[in-house]
């Protein structure tokens, strides 16, 4: 996979930090990690987006 950035396409949020979470909901891929990482940033706005398949309900009810 090849990436590749064009100056003046990226635009940059000082303010604001965007976090993708892409992948299966269950415990062993560690989302109430990052969860609880990202909730320790202080000073910060965060952008937490999550996709993925809800696998263990009680876990995405923890993760809530």
């Amino acid at each position: 996979m090849i990436f590749s950035f064009h100056k003046g396409r990226i635009k940059k949020h000082d303010e604001l930090l965007k976090v993708c979470f892409l992948s299966r909901i269950c415990e062993h891929k560690g989302l109430d990690i990052v969860i609880e990482v990202l909730s320790r940033i202080e000073n910060k706005n965060i952008e937490f987006s999550i996709f993925g398949p809800i696998q263990d309900q009680n876990y995405w009810n923890t993760c809530l």
